[in-house]
């Protein structure tokens, strides 16, 4: 079950109770949670000033967003997909595609040593251009583990290759979105989806909401996300249709704060 964080600055149509968050709360304190649908075009707590951060937490943090240099390198046989041998569950990994140019839907799947299979589509004209195109692929806080298969599929071109995926050994965040952006693009007004998998089991994580601007990842707000007997959490975060369009991610108190500590999520992009 998806805790609901709602950072709704505008109205609520409320169908029992709606409480917002007040815009004016003392600078570092955490954000509570809500519930309710805004109307018409808002904003929510995204598109706050920055503001002190609680003790310890840094105000700026940066971030490195890998756009694909990982798949420079251009293999004999083509179409080629290749991965990291290992990963685990909750951990954003690398997938790689070579020699998928013609026109149509690139159809991208991931089965499970149960046969289960997710999968995903894109239109081929809407990947990125290069020797190689990157994205990235997270097995669900829910993914058995053991062997996976990966496979990429374009008309007659098809190729795949083996993930052995783990128990989550460490915190990871992970964005929910297409497996097949390389950066998490979510829409303005829609949810941000978001999961905790690896953290000390029954315990509160601590999330703290970072935004993008011309000096780093300047920290926005703190949500407080209970984590269960397996060390997993959901948080869903609203977005609002007059927040700003850029970069945002996620660290969390378990970090190691120090100066130029790195996104402990995928960033995601605001569209």
């Amino acid at each position: 079950m998806i805790e609901r964080f709602v950072l709704v600055v505008a109205a609520c149509l409320v169908f029992a109770a709606c409480q917002t968050q007040s815009a004016t709360d003392e600078p570092g304190e955490r954000s509570t949670t809500t519930s309710g649908t805004a109307t018409g075009d808002h904003t929510t707590l995204l598109s706050q000033p920055s503001q002190p951060p609680p003790e310890g937490v840094p105000a700026v943090i940066t971030a490195t967003v890998d756009e694909g240099g990982r798949c420079s390198r251009v293999p004999d046989t083509l179409p080629f997909l290749y991965t990291d041998p290992r990963t685990e569950v909750g951990l954003r990994t690398f997938v790689c595609l070579f020699g998928y140019d013609e026109g149509g839907t690139l159809v991208f799947s991931a089965t499970g040593p149960d046969g289960g299979k997710v999968t995903a589509e894109v239109d081929s004209d809407d990947l990125p251009e290069g020797p190689g195109v990157a994205f990235h692929w997270v097995a669900p806080p829910d993914a058995p583990t053991g062997n996976w298969q990966l496979e990429a599929r374009l008309g007659e071109d098809v190729d795949g290759d083996n993930i052995a995926v783990g128990a989550a050994s460490y915190p990871h965040v992970a964005i929910v979105a297409s497996p097949l952006d390389v950066v998490p693009r979510i829409r303005a007004g829609d949810p941000v989806d978001a999961t905790l998998t690896g953290f000390p089991p029954r315990t509160d994580a601590d999330l703290h909401l970072y935004r993008a601007g011309d000096d780093g990842y300047s920290y926005v707000t703190t949500l407080t996300v209970p984590v269960d007997a397996s060390g997993m959490g959901e948080v869903q975060v609203e977005t609002g249709t007059g927040d700003p369009t850029v970069l945002y991610c996620f660290t969390y108190a378990a970090g190691n704060f120090d100066a130029g500590q790195v996104c402990s999520s995928t960033p995601f992009r605001l569209t």
